[in-house]
């Protein structure tokens, strides 16, 4: 295999296993609750896997993977046949 196509694989291969990755705004107006509260949440661990975008700074915001937000939505309906 060339480097070039090893190259390729590689790309191709963390364009498929890369997920999708929201902000706090983006789950706010999805939830229709304000930002403070998306954070509560994730302080809370509701959105496990949730990651500052610069850990070294204080005032980075949150992003929130996928798969938090499936859990979340997981917990929202059990919640819900209760």
């Amino acid at each position: 295999m060339s480097y070039m196509a090893h190259e390729t694989n590689i790309q191709e291969l963390e364009t498929q296993t890369a997920e999708q990755v929201y902000s706090v705004k983006q789950l706010a107006q999805r939830y229709k609750v304000g930002t403070r509260t998306i954070n509560r949440w994730i302080g809370a661990g509701l959105f496990p896997g949730a990651s500052k975008k610069n850990p070294t700074t204080n005032n980075s915001p949150y992003e929130i993977t996928q798969s938090g937000v499936d859990y979340y939505e997981n917990l929202r309906k059990a919640a819900a046949k209760t």
